[in-house]
């Protein structure tokens, strides 16, 4: 069986496997990741990252993916990194009041400019991983594929 990045490379995602990196959201500010999605607030948070981690910096793409009960991790969106710049107090304004919050703190945030590879949004709630670690939230090692959920045409 094909690993996550070796089926996503084979579908013709742009990019080395080098410069792919694997990310697993579960929550922010006391919200869950699905909630987040919901309310249709995914891009902002996952754009906007810590300045001292830098988590997307030598990568080409991240393979996003929420986290499920069990250390499992359901994908999401296959996104290219496009670039990078500081976080604005003018970003904030578009901002929900409780992605704000977490500002207050004074750290200075990145802001990702990511744009979503639409070819690869079949693969959404159809790909089913096991994390290795979940203290680990990013990582450029391949992850073997635990489940798949795809349609066969009749």
């Amino acid at each position: 069986m094909l690993s996550v990045k070796q089926l996503f490379l084979a579908d013709n995602l742009p990019g080395s496997e080098d410069k792919i990196k694997l990310v697993r959201h579960v929550d922010h500010q006391n919200r869950s990741i699905q909630r987040i999605v919901a309310e249709g607030h995914f891009d902002f948070y996952q754009q906007e990252q810590s300045a001292k981690i830098r988590p997307f910096h030598d990568c080409d793409v991240i393979l996003s993916f929420l986290g499920i009960p069990g250390n499992k991790a359901e994908f999401h969106g296959a996104y290219e990194v496009l670039g990078h710049g500081p976080f604005s107090q003018s970003d904030l304004k578009r901002f929900p009041y409780w992605m704000a919050e977490a500002h207050k703190d004074g750290q200075p945030r990145i802001k990702y400019r990511l744009q979503e590879l639409e070819a690869f949004r079949s693969y959404r709630k159809r790909l089913i991983v096991q994390w290795r670690s979940t203290r680990g939230w990013h990582q450029k090692k391949d992850l073997d594929r635990l489940e798949d959920y795809f349609l066969v045409p009749c």
